[in-house]
């Protein structure tokens, strides 16, 4: 086997800069049964790895995420901002060629430190970048010990996190799967197989049901005009059709009730660099497709009215779906606007509506960026204000604010059998509607203490007609160190006086 090093035009010896000492430590590995010695070094810069790095992306086995393109970017503006200090791995052969990278970081905490691959939440894929010599110095079953000397290698550390890793590199198993405890990346569903061309790939992915939909969809579009895909080929180009795309995703995130995720510091910058980035060139490719002119002419017009780009966007995106539902060649009026704005907010209550399961991922989301998750619960037939008072004491105490909400069936067995007056779907719209509400979830039993022990909500609120003790969930809540609230009552309101009063 032709060794990597013979690729390497400037590597007959050790890197200067590992002579020099810009490695934070180093260790010789002994491997045994007559196989070469590998050398580790750990560094705390990315910079001075560059051509290194870069020839072992090119001569090598790596995904896309752990080029130095993408992970110096990610550096420089995400990991920086979150504490994160490079501790990357160099394993080295004898002559100086690089045999493989381990972009890891280490995140010090108040209480312990973190080591994890660098590339963070961006990162579908975590792996070693690996020479195509990586097999004749280490087998599988020696990586466990090689892993050993690694970590004894690196600086402290006290927890480490391996995630999102693949089952192999390129052409190559990878190597960190032979660690115990770890299990195979759901994530391997992102990668697909492409054909040699467009027609059969087509022909392979999509069923007869969805090839109709799809033509479907195709005429509605081309009834707005040519239709024809963009690829932006200069830098400028390409940074505006990423602008737009990243305010377009912002009215989705909004409508999903998710963070929105460019919002977060540095996330901007990172993909304005990595697509534009002259070390990044060929990771990221942006095109968009032109449809007719309304996107363009209502952009045009918002942007000249001197709307914000977010504002501009979605009303284009409004334009273009009113024109979508006309025949043939047709304008767009400000009146047609305003009543899909209308029907967008409709939407967006619609999409607070949500089950356990995905109430339970919502708030895991919202937990993970720092967000303190309320939860309160109760009938809600006949919205009143009562009502409302409970729901905005409930939403100042958290960020994030769940409402429990009993089914039909459970009011009945509550009220009695002329309960409720509203059923389950429109009482969850009415609360949806609510600004303060971020998520309605309908839950079949009496009480909700299933519910609360699948979202274990921070903060538990209820009315002060009952007692803490009397709170339902109350002893669970304060288990996990949350905290239940007892919020004031708005007297003179009550769904039964409501009721009498209507003769009901």
């Amino acid at each position: 086997m032709t060794p990597l090093t013979s690729k390497f035009e400037d590597m007959t010896a050790l890197p200067a800069g590992f002579e020099a000492g810009n490695s934070r430590k180093s260790a010789i590995f002994g491997v045994p049964s007559g196989r070469p010695e590998v050398l580790l070094s750990v560094h705390e810069e990315i910079e001075p790895l560059k051509s290194v790095w870069q020839a072992l992306e090119k001569f090598g086995d790596c995904t896309p995420f752990q080029t130095y393109g993408w992970v110096s970017a990610w550096q420089r503006h995400i990991g920086t901002k979150q504490g994160v200090k490079p501790a990357i791995v160099v394993g080295w052969d004898n002559e100086g060629g690089a045999l493989f990278i381990l972009p890891l970081g280490i995140e010090n905490g108040v209480f312990c430190h973190r080591l994890s691959w660098l590339g963070g939440d961006l990162s579908d894929y975590n792996a070693p970048l690996l020479s195509r010599d990586f097999p004749r110095y280490v087998s599988p079953a020696q990586f466990p010990a090689l892993w050993a000397d690694i970590r004894d290698t690196l600086p402290t550390h006290h927890i480490v996190t391996l995630s999102r890793m693949p089952e192999r590199v390129g052409e190559q198993a990878n190597p960190m799967m032979t660690l115990g405890g770890l299990r195979r990346n759901a994530s391997s569903a992102h990668m697909t197989m492409l054909k040699e061309d467009w027609t059969s790939y087509y022909g392979e992915k999509r069923s007869s049901g969805s090839k109709k939909r799809d033509k479907q969809k195709r005429r509605k579009t081309e009834e707005l005009g040519a239709v024809s895909l963009v690829s932006p080929e200069d830098a400028e180009s390409k940074l505006r059709s990423l602008d737009i795309l990243m305010e377009q995703k912002a009215v989705t995130f909004a409508r999903m009730g998710v963070a929105n995720l460019f919002e977060k510091p540095g996330y901007r910058e990172f993909y304005r660099e990595v697509t534009t980035g002259e070390d990044a060139e060929g990771l990221v490719e942006v095109n968009h497709l032109a449809v007719g002119d309304t996107v363009a002419a209502t952009t045009a017009a918002a942007l000249a009215a001197d709307a914000a780009l977010p504002d501009a966007a979605r009303l284009a995106n409004m334009a273009a779906g009113v024109v979508v539902g006309k025949v043939g060649t047709a304008v767009v009026y400000p009146k047609e606007i305003v009543a899909a704005e209308r029907e967008g907010a409709l939407m967006d209550a619609d999409a607070k509506v949500l089950s356990v399961a995905t109430a339970a991922e919502r708030v895991t989301g919202w937990r993970r960026q720092g967000r303190r998750v309320g939860f309160t619960n109760g009938c809600f037939d006949l919205l009143h204000p009562g009502h409302i008072s409970l729901i905005r004491q409930a939403r100042r105490g958290c960020d994030q604010l769940v409402v429990g909400l009993n089914s039909d069936a459970s009011v009945k067995r509550l009220k009695g059998d002329d309960r409720p007056v509203q059923n389950e779907t429109s009482r969850a719209a009415v609360l949806a509607s609510l600004a303060d509400v971020d998520a309605v979830v309908i839950f079949e039993e009496d009480t909700p203490i299933n519910l609360i022990r699948v979202l274990k909500p921070d903060v538990l609120v209820k009315g002060a007609d009952y007692t803490v003790d009397e709170v339902v969930g109350a002893e669970d809540v304060k288990s996990w160190g949350g905290e239940v609230v007892l919020a004031e009552i708005l007297d003179g309101h009550s769904t039964t006086e409501t009721i009498r009063r209507l003769g009901k």
